[in-house]
């Protein structure tokens, strides 16, 4: 089975808090943009993985695992960490599209002070069925 290692470097951004208002100065109504940190961050993420993109682009579901390594403990969701680098991975081609990610399981936060970065591993997906109710259904009756 194939597996394929990229990293990024630099603390881990998250999308969803990395918003502000603006206002079009043609029409005068409000616009949420992300910030120039956030944006910032996206063009050097984009650059890293295109320069590490040495296969053809993923078209087939995928496990990803994401272990976010951050400078220091302030508070983070998790799950609001995920949306950075699973866009990235689309928009540098490494995969044709994000709903291709079936699986985040090993994904974690862990502390680097001196090295804050985004190592992210993808292999293919093992679909798997689960049907736990009639199995413990199944269990207690026997």
């Amino acid at each position: 089975m194939w597996a394929r290692h990229f990293v990024i470097l630099g603390s881990p951004s998250i999308k969803k808090n990395s918003k502000r208002f603006i206002r079009n100065r043609s029409t005068g109504q409000p616009m949420l943009i992300s910030s120039q940190q956030a944006l910032k961050a996206e063009k050097d993420g984009l650059v890293q993985l295109k320069f590490q993109k040495r296969w053809e682009t993923i078209k087939d579901p995928i496990h990803a695992q994401f272990c976010f390594f951050v400078p220091d403990l302030r508070k983070r969701d998790l799950s609001n960490l995920f949306e950075a680098p699973q866009d990235l991975l689309q928009k540098s081609g490494i995969i044709s599209d994000d709903s291709l990610i079936r699986s985040l399981d090993g994904s974690r936060i862990f502390l680097d002070r001196k090295n804050p970065r985004t190592e992210i591993t993808l292999k293919p997906f093992q679909e798997e069925i689960h049907d736990g109710l009639h199995r413990e259904e199944e269990e207690e009756s026997s």
